[in-house]
């Protein structure tokens, strides 16, 4: 099983699928592990 790793998204779902669907990943064979940001965080 293949295993990609992806860190900090910050809240970038909308690209991050994009990017997923253009790698064609097979989930029954790979798994996606995301490090990081997941949100982005705003400050006034």
């Amino acid at each position: 099983m293949k295993t990609y790793v992806i860190g900090d998204i910050h809240g970038c779902y909308e690209n991050l699928i994009v990017m997923l669907e253009s790698l064609k990943l097979d989930f029954s064979k790979a798994r996606l592990i995301a490090l990081g940001d997941y949100i982005r965080s705003i400050v006034d």
